[in-house]
């Protein structure tokens, strides 16, 4: 893992520190296959995705669950302690939908 770090364009975070990275979703379009929207705690100052965004697509989005986990930043999979809670959840949605095999 070391490895690839050294090997990362750092500069591609650029436009997300200075605050031009441009919108990747239309907040107008609802999501076509059943999501799971994983969010940080907001009160977390590295919290990229508010539950209240998300909430927009599940609102237009049938198959759309928002799911927080409190205490958990920006990197919620690499956390130790939101990483069990986030496989978890994404484990039991998979399930849910008929997702694992």
């Amino acid at each position: 893992m070391a490895e690839s770090m050294l090997r990362l364009d750092a500069s591609v975070l650029d436009p997300v520190l200075t605050g031009d990275i441009e919108a990747f979703l239309d907040p107008a379009l609802p999501f076509a296959v059943p999501s799971l929207v994983v969010c940080a705690d907001p009160v977390k100052p590295d919290a990229v995705a508010s539950p209240e965004s998300a909430h927009t697509f599940a609102d237009i989005s049938p198959a759309t669950e928002v799911f927080v986990i409190e205490g958990a930043g920006h990197l919620i999979h690499d956390e130790l302690a939101s990483r069990d809670t986030f496989r978890n959840a994404a484990l039991d949605f998979l399930d849910r939908h008929g997702l694992m095999s």
